[in-house]
């Protein structure tokens, strides 16, 4: 979960009410523009990317075009404890 004050911070009280979200119940948008929220101004990866998600329309729109990997769990590691 997320802490509460920062769902409060980034959503307006009556679209946390209409989706009713909590700090262990998200949606994926929202989630993204939490991320956005919690990182540091100098976070990029190694490419110079700055992962950024200050709307909700910007976050679903990548949601819709599939530029979003969800990930569950570590990555798989072979026999010789090569990832």
């Amino acid at each position: 979960g997320v802490p509460s004050s920062l769902l409060k911070n980034t959503l307006p009280l009556d679209i946390i009410t209409r989706l009713q979200l909590t700090h262990q119940n998200l949606t994926l948008p929202t989630a993204l523009m939490m991320i956005t929220a919690m990182q540091e101004d100098e976070d990029e990866d190694e490419r110079g990317y700055k992962f950024e998600y200050t709307s909700q329309s910007k976050a679903r729109k990548d949601c819709r075009r599939g530029v979003i990997l969800i990930h569950r769990g570590p990555l798989g590691i072979d026999a010789e404890g090569n990832e």
